[in-house]
């Protein structure tokens, strides 16, 4: 029953604990930087990353994925 699950859940502490933010842009800008790095200095796991895909008449479409430090 409903009781019975709730007095099973995890603490807080431990719920989502391997959950990452992901923040995707073809542009990562310097005010959404600085607010992924103040959210991993508080311990979050953020990840920025810049995503650009372009046309190449040899290849198709090549994808190109950029980690941003923070």
């Amino acid at each position: 029953d409903f009781r019975t699950q709730a007095a099973h859940k995890k603490p807080p502490s431990h719920w989502n604990s391997k959950q990452k933010l992901i923040i995707v842009g073809e542009q990562i800008d310097a005010e959404t930087k600085d607010v992924a790095s103040s959210l991993a200095r508080n311990q979050l796991n953020v990840i920025c990353a810049e995503l650009n895909a372009y046309e190449n008449s040899q290849e198709g479409r090549i994808v190109v994925v950029r980690r941003i430090p923070l």
